[in-house]
């Protein structure tokens, strides 16, 4: 499993978390946990040598990875308004908020610091390991 890997666990989670879209909620977060600083098929805590690096890398990554969605969903969702299908309007408007809040708030927030306890349950699932171990 790859840093992306887990990144994208992580988003796939947040969007389980949430399935109706629109702002990002707290309560996604706190049932999700922060973005993993990952690597190596590893989240990474502050006391590791690696967590500066992988905490970059994987704010980074989320960034550049929902520019497309954000911007694709803004398109379907103008779309929808021209044709007047309001639903559909409605959803992708949502969507794109969601996605344009998780990207806001990874930059305004970075990565963890710590290990959450205990462990979300996207990182159980996946076997993922933290550095440095309790």
């Amino acid at each position: 499993m790859t840093s992306d890997d887990i990144i994208k666990a992580w988003l796939d989670a947040l969007a389980k978390a949430q399935p109706e879209f629109g702002p990002l909620l707290q309560s996604t977060v706190d049932e999700v946990g922060p973005l993993p600083a990952a690597g190596n098929g590893t989240i990474y805590t502050i006391s590791h040598d690696n967590y500066v690096y992988c905490a970059a890398k994987s704010k980074a990554f989320v960034t550049t990875y929902l520019e497309y969605p954000i911007n694709r969903l803004a398109m379907q969702g103008q779309e929808a308004r021209k044709a007047g299908d309001e639903q559909t309007m409605v959803q992708k408007v949502d969507e794109e908020r969601f996605w344009s809040d998780v990207s806001n708030w990874v930059q305004s927030r970075g990565a963890g610091r710590t290990r959450p306890d205990p462990p979300p349950a996207w990182v159980a699932s996946l076997n993922i390991e933290y550095e440095p171990k309790p």
